[in-house]
């Protein structure tokens, strides 16, 4: 009787160290895509001569306006009919064709989204091997570099799915590798949350979100509220902690007020 209650007390911290495992890694996660998609997007238009793997605001924040050059002014005394826009637009191309490429030569099924593929594995229509080829650790590597390569090109893409599918990637691993338990609904849903969460900087809103999409298919319940609102917490928690420009990022969405409130 001891031995099962022992056991029932570990499995749950074992639970809720694994939530708050992916919790963090998410926001590690989202904070490096934040600051390489940074860092491409403001590439296209110069660099950081002070300080090179600086992106702008950083730079300029450290150096002053004169630690940061345009392609124009860098290229200028070796091609002087090159453009600022011309430059722009051929960098951009790169960037976004070399995403294009990377995911069709290595790894197609990263295209899109993924929030499709995620809710038929919640749904438990997807079986071992084919979670391990949409999940598995090429998947993640190959999605994460190309949501990069992407989003740092300028084109404005949906950045809640490839969010939600990397962190539904980072819990399958993580389950399945380092703490070698049966997961179950809830625990891919906190990874959700947790993505969709550092997308918006609101974990009380990504896990609502998240418990919306989960009712189409099993019912929601407190304790499954709890472990969504505790992973997407730590996750905004995380890149709180680590993103030191959040306010002048490329892909996380945030409102400030411009002035203030009342009655």
């Amino acid at each position: 009787m001891m031995r099962e209650k022992r056991e029932s007390v570990w499995s749950h911290v074992v639970e809720w160290v694994f939530l708050a495992t992916v919790g963090v890694c998410v926001g590690v996660l989202a904070t490096l895509i934040e600051l390489g998609t940074d860092l491409f997007y403001d590439f296209r238009s110069g660099l950081c001569t002070a300080q090179l793997g600086l992106d702008e605001t950083s730079c300029i924040l450290n150096y002053g306006e004169q630690g940061f050059s345009t392609w124009h002014d860098l290229l200028l005394p070796y091609l002087p009919y090159v453009s600022g826009k011309g430059s722009l637009i051929f960098i951009s191309a790169t960037l976004a064709g070399l995403s294009a490429l990377l995911i069709r030569s290595y790894h197609p099924e990263s295209a899109g989204s993924g929030v499709p593929e995620v809710m038929l594995a919640l749904q438990g229509k997807l079986n071992d091997e084919s979670k391990s080829k949409l999940f598995g650790p090429l998947a993640f590597v190959i999605k994460s570099v190309g949501l990069v390569l992407a989003a740092g090109s300028g084109l404005k893409i949906g950045y809640e799915g490839p969010f939600i599918h990397l962190a539904f990637c980072v819990s399958f691993n993580l389950g399945r590798t380092v703490f070698i338990n049966p997961i179950d609904v809830s625990q891919f849903g906190s990874a959700c949350a947790a993505a969709f969460a550092v997308a918006f900087v609101s974990p009380f809103g990504g896990c609502l979100f998240i418990a919306e999409e989960l009712l189409l298919f099993q019912k929601t319940t407190p304790n499954t509220l709890m472990k969504m609102a505790w992973s997407a917490l730590l996750a905004v928690s995380t890149i709180r902690a680590l993103h030191p420009y959040l306010n002048s990022g490329t892909l996380l969405f945030e409102i400030e007020d411009i002035m203030s409130w009342h009655w």
